[in-house]
């Protein structure tokens, strides 16, 4: 399994990226129309956005998340998945973790 480790500094202005690809391709979030980050218990829809070239920001600094490293899931909304479709989680093969320091 592959994992991915970023940082956040709560209370500080360090937004963190991420490039998403699926078969080698950048993933086109420019008809997203939100996202959730799951993470430490707390559910983010805020500060969190894509373009087109497969690039997520996260702007995540001011959540309520418990200091520590926690598995992420991240869910993307667009018109094709109205409920939300699962781009990482603990099941997948690659994981995200956020550590909030």
């Amino acid at each position: 399994m592959f994992e991915i480790v970023e940082l956040v500094r709560k209370g500080r202005d360090n937004p963190f990226s991420l490039s998403v690809n699926f078969d080698g391709q950048p993933v086109d979030f420019s008809s997203a129309s939100s996202f959730e980050l799951n993470v430490g218990g707390v559910s983010i829809t805020a500060g969190i956005v894509g373009n087109s070239t497969g690039e997520l920001t996260f702007n995540i600094q001011d959540e309520d998340v418990p200091i520590g490293t926690h598995i992420a899931e991240l869910i993307v909304y667009d018109p094709g998945h109205l409920d939300g479709q699962v781009i990482v989680d603990k099941h997948s093969d690659k994981l995200l973790k956020i550590k909030f320091v």
